[in-house]
C-alpha cells in the first residue's frame, strides 16, 4: 500500500498545477484518467491493508479502547 501511496503522491507532485486547474475548472475526468492506474492498485490492496488493521487493533485493543 506504501508503494501505491508514494506512486500517487509523486503523480501528484508532479502535476499538481495542471491537477488543480482541472479541479478548479471542474474536470474530475482528467484527474480520475491521471489515476486510473492507482485506484486499481489501491482497491487490490485495500482489503489485505485492512486486515492488517484490524488484526493490529484487535492485538492492541487497550490502546484504542479504554475502560473507566
Amino acid at each position: 500500500m506504501i508503494g501505491v501511496l508514494e506512486g500517487v503522491n509523486k503523480l501528484y507532485l508532479s502535476n499538481y498545477k495542471t491537477i488543480n486547474r482541472n479541479l478548479n475548472n471542474g474536470d474530475w475526468k482528467y484527474v480520475q484518467k491521471l489515476f486510473k492506474k492507482h485506484d486499481k492498485a489501491f482497491i487490490d490492496k485495500h482489503e489485505e491493508t485492512m486486515k492488517l488493521l484490524e488484526n493490529y487493533v484487535r492485538h492492541y485493543a487497550d490502546e484504542f479502547v479504554r475502560f473507566k
